[in-house]
């Protein structure tokens, strides 16, 4: 597979089943955030301040990667033909549980503050 189309900017872009739709269909810009975040993702697995997390980070990937496929899927009839992975709702309640482990160690919140100080929280 190329990272190129050679379709031309028309202003749409195709679904996995070869279907176009707008480039402001909301999907796209879903899975478009989807992909940045799974790159910010990638970026914080390689620090070393973070590498006891690195496994559940991929896993996070991992599922953020699953959700793209969906979302550029045309139906969930295409979603079976394609066999995409199946989208795991336990990792909601993994992710929670994570966040509230992180929170039980720090400060309690009392402003808002802007990101920097170290690459893992820039």
């Amino acid at each position: 597979m190329k990272i190129y189309t050679k379709t031309g900017d028309s202003g749409s872009s195709s679904l996995l089943g070869g279907s176009r739709v707008s480039k402001s269909d909301p999907r796209l810009e879903a899975y478009g955030t989807l992909d940045e975040l799974n790159a910010w993702i990638g970026l914080l697995k390689e620090q070393e301040a973070l590498s006891s997390h690195r496994a559940f980070l991929g896993e996070i990937q991992e599922e953020l990667f699953s959700m793209g496929s969906h979302l550029a899927a045309e139906d969930q009839v295409q979603v079976e033909a394609w066999k995409l992975p199946v989208l795991n709702s336990h990792l909601v309640g993994r992710l929670e549980a994570e966040m509230d482990r992180m929170d039980a160690g720090l400060e309690p919140l009392r402003n808002f503050i802007l990101s920097g100080g170290h690459p893992a929280s820039a």
